[in-house]
């Protein structure tokens, strides 16, 4: 299994009739189309507004119905790095930010700072086969540098939370496999 930012996903198999389908993710969440996307039909690119328009929510309709059996896919670009979807063994942790008064009497007194005061960190250990998986992996945190957010799904849950990932290590062996510990800390409005 490859990286999903480097990978082709699939949009669909043509059935002779359906002319439009929502692009998603290798999470199977809807996205948008990426700014280096390219759509392909059974591994011939086929051009915007010639072949195909998409919509800002990532609805790609062709001109024309493509004939059935075609396969549909997408490149989404190098510039991908929205989405991680990787399996991983992981452990959670939380700890609400709180206001607390202490009074003398032993009487405390505790509210939440703000609506999100309760994020997700998780511990993550990534175990590559593939040395080119590893390096790709790595790449794609390089690329994120600890600032750029984006949506990871763990296994506990069905839905993503964006994350940013602040820092990371790994161990190659020289026959080839990775594995790469990181840390992911769960973000708000970005």
């Amino acid at each position: 299994m490859g990286m999903p930012w480097l990978q082709t996903l699939p949009i669909g198999t043509a059935d002779g009739v359906l002319t439009s389908w929502q692009l998603t993710d290798g999470g199977g969440f809807a996205i948008p189309m990426p700014t280096n996307g390219q759509i392909f039909a059974n591994g011939v690119l086929q051009v915007l507004t010639t072949n195909y328009t998409v919509s800002g929510a990532g609805v790609v309709t062709f001109v024309s119905a493509p004939a059935s059996g075609v396969v549909l896919t997408l490149s989404p670009g190098s510039g991908y790095i929205d989405r991680l979807w990787w399996s991983s063994q992981s452990s959670r942790s939380q700890k609400p930010a709180l206001w607390s008064a202490k009074f003398g009497d032993g009487y405390e007194q505790n509210a939440p700072q703000g609506i999100n005061n309760n994020p997700e960190k998780w511990q993550l250990q990534f175990k590559l086969q593939d040395r080119a998986d590893g390096d790709a992996l790595i790449a794609f945190l390089k690329a994120a540098g600890g600032s750029l957010p984006f949506s990871w799904r763990s296994i506990r849950g069905p839905n993503p939370i964006r994350v940013l990932c602040r820092g990371w290590s790994d161990i190659t062996k020289p026959s080839g496999p990775v594995t790469l510990n990181a840390s992911f800390e769960q973000v708000f409005g970005q």
